[in-house]
Parts: C-alpha cells; sequence; structure tokens
C-alpha cells in the first residue's frame, strides 16, 4: 500500500507540473502543447537515464542543490517581503488622502 501511495504521489506531482509550464507558457494549440509535452517527457527520461551512482547523487545534493535552494528561498522571501511592505505603505498613504 505504501509503494502505490508513494507512486501515485510522484505521477500527480509531475502531471500537474507538467500542465503548469504549458499553462505558464501560454500554449493553447493542442499540436504545441503536445510538442511541448512530448520534449518535457523526453527530456526527463534521458535526464534519469544518466550513470550517476547513489554516491554522486548526494554529493550533488549537498554541495549545490541544497544550498542553492536555500538561497534562492531566502532571497524570494526577502524580495516578496519588500514588495509587501512597499505595497502596504503606499496602501496606507491612499488611505489617508481620500
Amino acid at each position: 500500500m505504501l509503494i502505490y501511495q508513494w507512486l501515485s504521489g510522484a505521477f500527480v506531482r509531475l502531471s500537474l507540473c507538467l500542465f503548469l509550464v504549458t499553462e505558464l507558457l501560454q500554449i493553447s494549440k493542442p499540436k504545441q502543447r503536445l510538442g511541448v509535452l512530448s520534449f518535457l517527457g523526453a527530456s526527463m527520461l534521458a535526464l534519469m537515464s544518466l550513470p550517476f551512482s547513489d554516491m554522486q547523487f548526494l554529493t550533488f545534493l549537498s554541495r549545490w542543490y541544497f544550498p542553492m535552494s536555500a538561497i534562492i528561498v531566502l532571497v524570494l522571501t526577502m524580495v516578496l517581503a519588500i514588495v509587501a511592505l512597499v505595497a502596504g505603505k503606499q496602501q496606507k498613504g491612499r488611505h489617508h488622502e481620500s
């Protein structure tokens, strides 16, 4: 039962990701959408087929992926906080002018 849930969750996440990519790129024509989805699917299969050992993968995760993810999340959070503060001040200034 546990393996089924894990595989179902992975399938749903990948499907949702592929759907969102085509939506964000605003691809509405069925042939173009099929082409982009086929390209993305083939790219994922090619990347998954690369011969990496477990130790190489763990090294990549610990040296690059996790630190870069933390930096990106931190910078994005700071940018969104600044945008929220600026928008809040502008909103507050408009309220007092009325």
